[in-house]
């Protein structure tokens, strides 16, 4: 009885390890690896469970009568939300009694075999027409679509390229600033773009650092600081390395005509339709099921919307952090429509709101040696993603304050 009960505990403890090391792998944020872990354990029995989960590792103990304690090292991590959309499925199918132990660890062992829900030629695609939709909502010509295009796919296809030639990632995020500078560059100066900064905004917004800009964010509110502070810090190395290729191009091109062009200002309809498809294609690039493309384009057209008609009458940073509440909210209505992880939604859905185009002015402030210029740039920049971060935890404040008013209504309803 002894060794059938310990197998099973081994077989549990290896379906709770098995699915916090994809979803950590995949991009999940890591207070819902350890909830995810911790609910299979239970529903497996075995209420005295821990799980102590770090971006290079995963500790899971069960206390009882036959304590175990296992560890596994994350060694790679990607971004793939649908690989975390399944497990989050497994889970709640473990958690209705419908699979067994072996089931469950059988079904994950697909999982994690799984291919990516997107080709990298889809992914590419998505970069390039993402980066002309970013062009024209950062008030671009549309003139410049196709040179944005065009550099951001070839920038995004490098990214791919040298991440597999060489394993690391900031590498590959530095070369692929290159590329995407220099492409821009090289097109205005054969007079096939016009305006060079509008295009090299517009073609590096696939490279931002989304996601793990979110993830740190709610980890840190969830109170995993070592996880939370971590993801934050990968995210401005990787925002430097993007900053630091961008402004290599620019100080040896130093001599690229700035003259400025500006079309007429772009309708409600078309922020409208470049927000949508914009955020839709980030969802393709970080791999998001394919029944969510659509919710993850409107999380962000919502968001955008709003920021532009607030930006005409307050400051920015102000009308930053309500959009960001919206998204987020709308996140969260979508997450629970469609029992699917709320990460799905908001990480697409903030990507508009990231200050790119500050970020870059400061930056090429700098290059130029205009200092007095770049300081209040990178302040407004830091504060506009403080904005962001703060729109995050507002909702996440809001909605369990929700979940429990609904919570003690439905007793007085029965």
């Amino acid at each position: 009885m002894e060794a059938s009960e310990r197998q099973r505990l081994d077989r549990v403890t290896e379906v709770c390890l098995l699915a916090g090391k994809i979803m950590m792998q995949s991009g999940g944020e890591t207070y819902r690896v350890e909830d995810t872990m911790m609910r299979i354990a239970a529903a497996y029995g075995m209420q005295d469970s821990q799980s102590f989960v770090t971006p290079t590792g995963i500790l899971f103990a069960v206390d009882g009568a036959s304590p175990a304690t296992r560890l596994v090292r994350i060694l790679e991590r990607s971004t793939d939300l649908n690989k975390v959309t399944l497990v989050n499925d497994i889970s709640r199918r473990i958690s209705r009694g419908e699979l067994s132990p072996d089931e469950a660890c059988r079904l994950l062992q697909q999982v994690e075999e799984e291919t990516a829900a997107y080709r990298p030629s889809l992914q590419i695609a998505a970069a390039a027409l993402a980066s002309g939709c970013f062009l024209l909502m950062f008030q671009g010509r549309i003139a410049d679509i196709i040179p944005a295009v065009l550099a951001g796919g070839l920038g995004f296809a490098a990214l791919i390229w040298f991440h597999r030639l060489v394993p690391v990632k900031l590498f590959a995020e530095f070369v692929a600033s290159v590329v995407v500078g220099s492409l821009s560059v090289l097109l205005v100066q054969t007079g096939f773009g016009h305006d060079l900064d509008r295009i090299i905004i517009g073609s590096v917004m696939p490279l931002v650092p989304g996601l793990l800009l979110t993830n740190a964010v709610r980890d840190l509110i969830a109170g995993h600081l070592v996880s939370g502070l971590s993801k934050g810090a990968e995210a401005f190395l990787t925002a430097f390395a993007i900053g630091t290729g961008i402004a290599f191009v620019l100080s040896v091109g130093s001599g690229v005509p700035l003259t400025v062009y500006r079309d007429p200002a772009l309708p409600w309809a078309g922020h409208a339709a470049a927000s949508f498809i914009a955020s839709a294609a980030f969802g393709i690039l970080f791999h998001a099921p394919r029944r969510s493309l659509i919710q993850c384009g409107l999380s962000g057209m919502l968001g955008w919307i709003l920021y532009v008609q607030l930006a005409e009458r307050i400051d920015a940073v102000p009308a930053t952090l309500a959009a960001a509440l919206l998204v987020t909210v709308v996140a969260q209505l979508f997450a629970r429509l469609y029992r699917t992880p709320v990460i799905i939604f908001s990480v697409a859905g903030i990507i508009p709101l990231v200050p790119g185009g500050v970020a870059y002015d400061a930056m090429r402030s700098v290059v130029e040696n205009r200092y007095d210029e770049s300081l209040p740039l990178a302040a407004k920049a830091f504060m506009l993603s403080g904005a962001i971060a703060i729109g995050l935890v507002l909702s996440e404040v809001v909605n369990p304050l929700l979940t429990r008013l609904s919570a003690r209504r439905r007793p007085n309803l029965q």
